[in-house]
C-alpha cells in the first residue's frame, strides 16, 4: 500500500476509534485528566482524525441552515437549539440528551481556547440555549422560530450576556 493510501486509511481508523469513545459524564471519576499513557498518546493520526471529526460538526450544522426552528424538534429539517446539537452529533454516533442543561453536564467543560465543535451554553446552568462554536467568534444554533438556523458572532449578540460556559465532546 503506497504511503498516501495507508495514512489516509490510517486517519480513517482513528477517526472510527475516536468516535467510538463513550461521552462522560462531567465530574464523573472515569471523566478526570490523566496523564498520557502509551495507548492513549496524541499522534499526528489522532489529531488529524480529532480535527477532521470537529471539521464533520461544523459541516453538519452549516448544512442545516434556512432549517425551520420547531420547540421540542430534532431534525432533520426542524430543530430547536438542543434538537439540533444532538442531531448533529448523533451523525457521528454520539448520543446526547435533548435538553441544553443536560448537554452541559455531558459535555468536558472547556477552560482553554474554544475548538470546532464545542458547544456552547448560555443561562443558568445551561439551560437557555446551546450552538455549535464554528471557529473565529462565531457560532451556529438554533435561536428561535423567526430566525430558524444561524451563525451568529459570540460577542455582541444577544447571547454574548448569557454566555456560561462551553463544553467538549471531540477529544
Amino acid at each position: 500500500m503506497d504511503r498516501t493510501r495507508r495514512r489516509t486509511a490510517l486517519i480513517s481508523l482513528a477517526a472510527a476509534a475516536t468516535l467510538a469513545l463513550p461521552c462522560v459524564a462531567a465530574g464523573a471519576a472515569s471523566a478526570s485528566p490523566t496523564a498520557p499513557t502509551a495507548t492513549s498518546r496524541r499522534t499526528p493520526e489522532k489529531l488529524a482524525a480529532v480535527r477532521a471529526s470537529r471539521q464533520q460538526v461544523v459541516d453538519l450544522a452549516m448544512g442545516r441552515i434556512g432549517s425551520t426552528y420547531v420547540l421540542g424538534a430534532a431534525g432533520p429539517d426542524e430543530f430547536d437549539c438542543s434538537g439540533l446539537v444532538m442531531w448533529v452529533y448523533a451523525q457521528l454516533g454520539i448520543e446526547l440528551p435533548h435538553y441544553s442543561g443536560a448537554q452541559m453536564q455531558t459535555a468536558t467543560p472547556v477552560t482553554g481556547k474554544l475548538r470546532k465543535g464545542d458547544l456552547l451554553f448560555y443561562g443558568p446552568d445551561g439551560s437557555q440555549h446551546v450552538s455549535i462554536y464554528i471557529g473565529k467568534g462565531l457560532q451556529i444554533g438554533a435561536n428561535n422560530p423567526r430566525t430558524g438556523i444561524v451563525v451568529d458572532a459570540m460577542e455582541g449578540s444577544y447571547w454574548s450576556e448569557r454566555y456560561v460556559g462551553a463544553g467538549r465532546l471531540i477529544n
